[in-house]
């Protein structure tokens, strides 16, 4: 899996440098955009010289879509240009980039060219990688594309700017249109993160003699993250076993931190709960020891859940309290908005009601202010419901009022957290 990950984070490098081609189509589906926006973040780290730009908003309209854009750089440039007098500030937008009423790929083209002005050397190129999460309106997207290849001579706008676009091959937009139009300065990608090919890659990694052992046992973990995932649990926990072994011997706290952790995962599913949480507070101690908070947010959940499972609810309260101390540490708002929900219940199973009804009321505002609208949603439904059991009308209402928006936003497809985040 590292040599394809590897492949396409190339791909996204280097096209920036190569001269031959305007555009880049990316085929990827709508799964496959999480990482691949991940992997255009390192490339945007890694050219300093460039002024590279992510976005991965889903497609609902060309104007919305382009608005976005604009609004986000317009932010950073306002931002800049608040610094103290004497320092180095970009010029402001344009007033064709900033007027709604202009068609949306003009206002992309003049941006781009507005963005070479601000790169930070004279020779620095603009990349714009529009990886749309999903394309609602395919017509849109064919609006907002048609006018970023190159079509007979080079345009001003076109200089020092390279554009890669994402396109869904399970309903494609971009690559029928390259081939209606006969267009160059086009290439195409294809990126092929299903199951299978990632199976296929990491089997022959974790075989191949030539790979560095360290690199096989990668490939290994990751086949047991799989295994794992599509419910083939002997199997994962086999995995995970051998590896930690490995990982104990080559000194790897944070590798052996995971695999305990991933043991955890696996046994709970199993239903072998007493030896998930001992496996689960192994990998707390190794995580604290080696101060990783990412796995030691996740091992205090599993402890969390695995206790209650238990029905040992006043340990569950006091892992779930833990895991929101360092979720709050490490700015985690919607893995907070999680433990809210959680924190609760347990709260209300010991007949604390009145702490039961302060964590909901705080994981919904901050539900709120993450754009968590499922768990926005479901900590209402439980506030609601305790209102009602302990005769509060007034409370209740209000609750059973908010609830009833947030569905109408569900009902607009804002399903979670990620509605409008750039990447």
């Amino acid at each position: 899996m590292q040599r394809k990950l590897a492949a396409i984070h190339r791909t996204l490098r280097d096209f920036g440098d190569q001269r031959r081609d305007l555009t880049l189509i990316v085929r990827a589906r709508d799964a496959e955009v999480p990482l691949l926006a991940k992997l255009a973040e390192r490339t945007r780290q890694e050219r300093p010289d460039d002024l590279v730009l992510v976005f991965a908003h889903p497609v609902d309209s060309a104007a919305q879509y382009v608005t976005t854009i604009v609004d986000y750089v317009r932010a950073e440039v306002d931002d800049l240009r608040q610094r103290p007098e004497g320092s180095e500030v970009p010029p402001p937008l344009p007033a064709l980039v900033l007027d709604a009423a202009t068609p949306p790929t003009r206002r992309l083209q003049e941006l781009a060219a507005y963005l070479r002005e601000c790169t930070p050397t004279d020779e620095g190129r603009v990349v714009l990688m529009l990886l749309p999460s999903a394309v609602r309106e395919p017509r849109a997207w064919a609006e907002i594309a048609s006018g970023l290849f190159l079509r007979g001579d080079v345009e001003p706008w076109m200089v020092r700017t390279r554009f890669i676009l994402r396109d869904d091959p399970r309903a494609p937009v971009l690559v029928p249109f390259v081939d209606q139009h006969r267009l160059a300065g086009a290439s195409i990608y294809e990126v092929d993160l299903r199951t299978k090919a990632l199976i296929d890659s990491l089997a022959e990694e974790a075989r191949d003699p030539s790979v560095p052992r360290p690199e096989r046992m990668m490939a290994i973990l990751q086949l047991a993250c799989l295994d794992f995932s599509y419910g083939r649990l002997d199997e994962a926990l086999a995995k995970y076993g051998a590896l930690h072994n490995y990982f104990v011997e080559s000194e790897n706290p944070a590798a052996q931190a995971y695999c305990l952790q991933g043991a955890g995962d696996t046994l709970r599913r199993l239903g072998r709960l007493g030896e998930a949480k001992a496996r689960y507070q192994q990998a707390m101690v190794v995580a604290t020891a080696a101060q990783l908070p990412g796995i030691s947010l996740n091992a205090a959940i599993g402890l969390g859940d695995t206790c209650a499972a238990r029905q040992e609810l006043a340990e569950a309260r006091q892992w779930y309290a833990l895991a929101d101390q360092i979720a709050s540490q490490t700015l985690n708002g919607v893995v907070r908005c999680d433990l809210a929900e959680k924190l609760g219940q347990m709260q209300l199973a010991a007949r604390d009601y009145g702490g039961a009804a302060t964590t909901w009321l705080r994981g919904a505002e901050l539900s709120r202010e993450q754009r968590y609208f499922t768990r926005w949603a479901a900590i209402l439904e439980r506030l609601a419901a305790l209102y009602r059991e302990a005769r509060m009308q007034d409370q209740a209402r209000r609750a059973e009022a908010t609830l009833g928006q947030v569905r109408a936003l569900l009902s607009r497809g804002h399903a979670s957290c990620d509605c409008g985040v750039f990447a």
